[in-house]
């Protein structure tokens, strides 16, 4: 009887350790490159498309950010939001810039923690950005045709109190979704962060899944 309880003792301990290890392969080889993109038609008569993405954290897997840069140019948007955590690494920095730079539209993007972490060139982003068009949003507004949009880098909130209000198309980038809670008087059509991308004229949450691409019409 002491023997039987054995062996099952250590079929569970089997089945345990290797659940573990496929859990591990998982969220370490899987998960990290999985990409959703979803499309979120916001307007009976769309002006604008745009696609969303956050996340990256490239560590030098070309074939996966060069993934994402042709499945933005395969869905021919206006420009494209990037919210924070390009690279962990400042070494793999112009590794991923050479490859975002093959975007066909404006990028327009701010930094996440691991951005300022890695101690990477704001500089050098920025120049790549402006080779698309865009621009590296660090505590910054700017004008997009009719759209108005502004960068949040820092949890001051000044570049929203000095934001124009004039346009009639808003949109906020920031890294951080805890921002929601601090400018709920302020008008906003869009909010996009690293986890929440918000439908902000009415703070309904539509999605919240890291490192995908989000494809919108506004």
């Amino acid at each position: 009887m002491k023997f039987s309880v054995t062996i099952k003792q250590h079929k569970l301990r089997i089945i345990f350790y290797t659940f573990m290890f496929l859990l591990s392969v998982y969220a370490f080889l899987i998960e990290p490159h999985w990409l959703l993109v979803k499309n979120i038609k916001l307007s009976l008569k769309p002006q604008y498309r745009l696609v969303h993405i956050t996340d990256i954290h490239f560590h030098g897997d070309e074939s996966y950010l060069k993934k994402i840069v042709s499945i933005i140019n395969n869905l021919s948007p206006d420009f494209v939001c990037f919210t924070g955590d390009l690279v962990d690494e400042k070494e793999k920095l112009n590794q991923a810039l050479n490859i975002l730079e093959k975007i066909n539209c404006p990028l327009f993007g701010v930094p996440g923690n691991h951005d300022y972490w890695s101690g990477v060139s704001f500089e050098s982003i920025n120049s790549s950005l402006e080779t698309t068009g865009g621009l590296w949003l660090v505590d910054q507004n700017t004008k997009f045709k009719d759209l108005y949009i502004t960068g949040l880098a820092h949890e001051t909130y000044k570049q929203i109190k000095e934001a124009d209000k004039s346009f009639q198309k808003r949109l906020l980038l920031c890294h951080y979704p805890a921002i929601i809670d601090q400018i709920e008087n302020e008008k906003y059509d869009l909010i996009f962060s690293r986890t929440l991308p918000w439908w902000a004229s009415s703070f309904t949450n539509i999605g919240s899944i890291e490192s995908t691409i989000w494809c919108r019409k506004i």
